[in-house]
């Protein structure tokens, strides 16, 4: 949706999307639609963006759903630029969208790999402090918190090999049946050990 609001802006359009219907609107009336499908384990991204075509079929049906859902293109908005460049502009808006995506997800990954590293170093280094004369409860305790720091940074390093599989299109899921209420539960488990 920002990328075609952001195509939109310098044309002196305001437009913006809406919670209850996906797309893009100007002034209430549609004129991109967004589509997502999910078949055979693989997402599917569709926009559709009104540019200059005959608007009549539209009065025949309720788009996306929505009974009496006006639609708009772009020639009607006075926007009068080749198709081309349309297309041009909207992918490269597309692709500035998906690259700061990317540098937010780096940097919350970032942020999130930091804490438990430096938990388990402070835990080391403890460790290094009291190794010639430990007391036993204190070493046990400084082990299991280590630990669990280290099985966190493992299930985020997980997490990112996984995103960048996924990314390249090698990502293998494996199906298989699971109790809901299980999962929530170890969910919840590792939200209240977190603190």
């Amino acid at each position: 949706e920002q990328a075609v609001i952001d195509l939109l802006a310098p044309f002196g359009v305001i437009a913006q999307g809406r919670e209850d219907a996906p797309g893009v609107y100007v002034d209430s009336a549609k004129i991109a639609a967004l589509g997502l499908k999910i078949r055979n384990g693989c997402c599917y991204h569709g926009l559709a963006f009104n540019v200059d075509l005959d608007l009549a079929p539209f009065a025949y049906i309720n788009p996306c759903g929505f009974a009496g859902l006006r639609v708009i293109q772009a020639k009607d908005l006075g926007i009068c630029a080749p198709r081309s460049e349309l297309e041009l502009q909207l992918a490269q808006n597309l692709i500035k969208l998906l690259q700061q995506h990317k540098y937010d997800f780096i940097t919350i990954a970032s942020h999130e790999l930091k804490t438990p590293i430096t938990a388990l170093k402070g835990f080391l280094q403890l460790l290094d402090r009291i190794k010639d004369n430990p007391p036993s409860d204190m070493l046990s305790q400084l082990i299991v918190r280590a630990n669990k720091s280290l099985a966190k940074v493992n299930a985020l390093i997980d997490g990112l090999l996984n995103a960048s599989m996924a990314s390249q299109g090698q990502l293998h899921v494996n199906k298989q049946h699971f109790i809901l209420s299980e999962t929530i539960k170890e969910c919840c488990q590792d939200v209240w050990e977190a603190g």
